[in-house]
């Protein structure tokens, strides 16, 4: 009786870890770029979405603080039609989640030069980094 009730137990931790990792990983369900129009003066950042194609005014934009203006992001959302935005580009929107989409490679500024030492009974590998501009 012991036995199955730490079964009943690890596979109900199992399926908890799960489901938690699931509900997480589907906070930011939405991808969209960050956009700047040129020619409409009462709009700040809007968001592009690549889901429906079309503008979202996020009403609460400072969820955009530090996000560079073409970037790529997943976000999540829901209409906000308490107020009027004073953009009329597309939907207003509350901003739930916002989390910029890094292209691979673009975190690492670094690379390495190696030189190999043949003097000692086993060759030693010496790695020095560089900067890339």
């Amino acid at each position: 009786m012991i036995f199955s009730n730490k079964i009943i137990i690890a596979a109900t931790s199992l399926f908890a870890c799960l489901l938690l990792g699931t509900a997480l990983s589907a906070q930011c369900e939405h991808t969209g770029q960050v956009v700047l129009p040129s020619n409409n003066q009462n709009c700040g950042k809007l968001i592009l979405s690549f889901d429906t194609w079309e503008l979202l005014v996020p009403t609460n934009d400072s969820l955009l603080e530090g996000i560079a203006v073409n970037a790529e992001i997943q976000f999540s959302y829901e209409l906000d039609g308490s107020q009027l935005p004073a953009c009329l580009a597309g939907p207003a929107v509350n901003l739930l989640c916002v989390s910029p989409v890094l292209p691979p490679g673009q975190d690492c500024q670094a690379g390495f030069l190696h030189t190999v030492d043949f003097t000692e009974p086993s060759p030693l590998v010496f790695f020095e980094p560089f900067l890339i501009d």
